[in-house]
């Protein structure tokens, strides 16, 4: 809101300053969620990866869904493709469930 700038201004903040204390602390729950939502996003990478490099040379670059792919539907081990995919889908919850909570304990 302007009127947040205008007191700061009053008070003689310079742009850092206001910067530092108004526009950044009003964006953090927004940037918090845009931060979870891109740690997401980068768990779930395959397309990308598979269509540039199919893993790289020896693996190096294979995410965890391309190695549930290739065991799955190359190596035709479905079950074990299944347990991955339970496991990383746990992984993937734990990894949300504490990024929510130390926002939840930085709000406070």
């Amino acid at each position: 809101p302007d009127h947040l700038y205008e007191a700061a201004a009053i008070d003689g903040a310079g742009a850092w300053r206001r910067l530092w204390s108004i526009t950044l602390p009003q964006l953090s729950r927004i940037t918090a969620v845009i931060t979870v939502l891109q740690i997401l996003a980068s768990l779930k990478v395959f397309d990308q990866v598979y269509l540039l490099t199919k893993g790289g040379p020896d693996n190096s670059t294979r995410p965890v869904v391309e190695y549930v792919y290739d065991v799955g539907f190359t190596g035709y081990r479905l079950g074990y493709a299944s347990a991955i995919s339970y496991n990383f889908f746990a992984l993937v919850v734990l990894a949300s469930a504490a990024q929510y909570a130390a926002l939840r304990r930085r709000e406070k």
